[in-house]
């Protein structure tokens, strides 16, 4: 096993390494004299659940170095994978995801890594929810640029314990919402994330809305009212404009390919009910005059030179090398104590409360 008294500091800039460090001979590449590991700012490295469970001989470790942040977790969701009856394919490349890791360099910022490898991409699957996430709000930043926005969240009253018909009743409303005169009166297009909760105290699913809408002032009153008639008994909605677009459209692209809050990510019944009802199902879209925006992540056009195996920068990282210990935290992607976890306004968690209670950033908005 690797020393368990390694920590991970936040990075320090006042230094840089003066060793020299010898070429590895794992891949021509790699021995290339003239393209050593840069000097990287000194003694930033992972931490305890970044590298304890990685075998000294690091023979495959890409499956636990990318899913390490969550390895609890992930496994909850492989047994709910399996008792919610998905196809065997699908499960392999969920416990398979992370395999054949390697490092690549940048070849326009040498200072830049990042890790390549299988990918499961499964909306269940943390890191794969994360990286995509993250592509969506690069092409939503792109899109949003100049634009006056309003940011919109629509709660679903839950009448059944059954979340696959709730959610069919959620999307059915939002789409009637759309066709009324008054949201075409008001709202131009938009793009919608899904985002599902396990509320406690009342036993029930709270899946709600989060929207991002270009348009003029919309009112919050007729808002409850159009949202009221479409439902025929939810009345929490919650609108405000926008004052920082890059901030709240990087908070509302959390939820683009991770709508499941941690609250069912604990249990696996509960887990194994979202897999059944989430099955075919878009968890965001875009509307209106945004219809056309692809949310994908843009192409990357920085060029890249193959570093080594993530196995044998584990193995240099573990015989001392700061610089590649650096190198290894810069390109550690999750963990779960990095999750998003939503608070309201007074710092109330939202499932604290009797009615269902709409998460929100503050200072990127106006009232």
């Amino acid at each position: 096993m690797l020393q368990a008294s390694w920590w991970r500091p936040v990075p320090t800039y006042n230094g840089q390494f003066g060793q020299r460090v010898p070429s590895p001979s794992v891949h021509p590449q790699e021995t290339d004299p003239q393209e050593h590991a840069p000097s990287l700012p000194s003694d930033s490295r992972p931490g305890p659940s970044v590298i304890e469970s990685l075998e000294a001989d690091a023979s495959d470790c890409g499956p636990t170095f990318r899913h390490s942040g969550w390895a609890r977790s992930r496994e909850r969701v492989a047994t709910a994978l399996n008792l919610a009856e998905t196809p065997a394919g699908r499960q392999q490349a969920f416990r398979s995801c992370g395999h054949r890791a390697y490092v690549l360099q940048s070849l326009t910022d040498p200072e830049r890594f990042k890790l390549t490898s299988s990918k499961c991409k499964d909306r269940f699957c943390k890191p794969c929810a994360r990286e995509r996430a993250g592509g969506v709000a690069r092409t939503l930043l792109e899109h949003v640029d100049g634009r006056e926005l309003r940011f919109c969240t629509l709660t679903l009253a839950t009448r059944t314990p059954d979340l696959k018909a709730e959610l069919d009743r959620l999307y059915k409303a939002f789409q009637q919402l759309r066709r009324r005169k008054f949201w075409k009166r008001h709202v131009i297009g938009g793009a919608a994330m899904l985002e599902v909760k396990w509320n406690e105290k009342s036993s029930r699913w709270h899946p709600h809305l989060h929207i991002l809408m270009e348009g003029r002032y919309t009112p919050h009153a007729q808002l409850v009212k159009e949202w009221r008639h479409v439902t025929g008994d939810s009345f929490i909605v919650d609108i405000r404009a926008v004052r920082d677009n890059e901030k709240v459209t990087r908070y509302i692209t959390k939820y683009a390919t991770d709508p499941i809050d941690s609250s069912i990510g604990r249990d696996v019944g509960r887990l194994t009910e979202a897999i059944v009802a989430f099955k075919g199902r878009k968890t965001c879209l875009t509307f209106g005059t945004w219809r056309q925006v692809v949310l994908t992540d843009p192409a990357d056009t920085d060029g890249w030179r193959h570093l080594m195996t993530l196995d044998r920068l584990i193995t240099l990282a573990r015989d001392g090398y700061g610089e590649y210990r650096t190198i290894l935290a810069r390109i550690w992607t999750f963990s779960e104590s990095d999750e998003k976890h939503a608070q309201l306004p007074d710092g109330r968690d939202p499932d604290s409360s009797q009615e269902p209670t709409l998460p929100y950033p503050q200072a990127p908005f106006e009232q």
